[in-house]
């Protein structure tokens, strides 16, 4: 055989090898020792603030327990006698976060719900409805707004901005799942009842127990002028920013309540 073609035959085994060195020892290497896989746990994020308020302290984040006792709704939690005993807030000023916290247990068999009323809006947490009287369960199953038998229940809403599943009225609004602005900034105080209701699947309430509400908040700016205070159980909203601000302050949210009821 020519030297030529020796040269060109030696030349074309070098190359076969060099390439099958690089394609399929990292396989073998692999095999050997497979590569790692890092499984990140999801967490719960921390109320955000503006870049300017980086240097905020988590001492200026304020908490505030809403329930005393466990709370299981009644067949009628929606009743002006039951809807009374529901926790009321009162709350001023600039807000940068608001986070609600849910804890509770599921009594019994069937899957359940939260359904959550917050003044005069509602909505299901981490859920969807098809249809104003129907729950998308599906959806909600897959958004973790369905909690099985046995299971403790951990939620939570941002009371500034979140989603949440349509009640019936609004549905034709924001078809199953709208956007909710709880509480918003302002120079004049405020009051809303805060409820979260467990319902079975089947749509009766109940199945679960909630055993803690807390909020917790973060002012908009380093003056802290922001306050959400508890109003004393059953405590008309008058008598409640009276007590805990002042009578002037009583005076204009009565004011303002009276002109929202004539423009509707």
């Amino acid at each position: 055989m020519p030297n030529f073609l020796k040269r060109i035959i030696g030349l074309l085994i070098s190359v076969v090898v060099f390439v099958l060195a690089f394609t399929i020892v990292p396989y073998i290497i692999n095999w050997v020792h497979p590569p790692t896989v890092t499984v990140i746990e999801p967490t719960i994020p921390p109320i955000q603030t503006s870049s300017s308020s980086s240097s905020i302290s988590s001492e200026s984040i304020k908490s505030l327990d809403l329930l005393i006792d466990e709370y299981k709704p009644s067949q009628s939690p929606f009743a002006v006698p039951q809807y009374n005993q529901a926790p009321q807030i009162v709350y001023k000023g600039n807000f940068s976060g608001a986070i609600l916290h849910i804890e509770g247990n599921v009594i019994g068999n069937e899957e359940v719900m939260l359904l959550f009323n917050f003044g005069r809006e509602t909505g299901i947490i981490n859920g969807s409805r098809s249809a104003p009287n129907r729950v998308n369960l599906i959806k909600t199953k897959n958004m973790g707004g369905l909690f099985g038998a046995g299971n403790s229940i951990f939620a939570n809403v941002n009371l500034l901005d979140d989603e949440l599943g349509s009640s019936s009225s609004n549905f034709g609004i924001c078809d199953g799942v709208c956007t909710f602005k709880f509480i918003t900034s302002s120079d004049t105080a405020q009051v809303a009842r805060i409820l979260t209701v467990p319902v079975r699947v089947n749509g009766s309430f109940g199945g679960a127990a909630i055993t803690s509400m807390k909020i917790e908040y973060l002012c908009g700016d380093t003056s802290n002028n922001c306050k959400i205070s508890i109003c004393n159980t059953g405590e008309a909203a008058y008598d409640c920013i009276k007590d805990k601000y002042s009578p002037d302050e009583a005076n204009q949210w009565h004011e303002n309540y009276i002109k929202n009821l004539e423009n509707k």
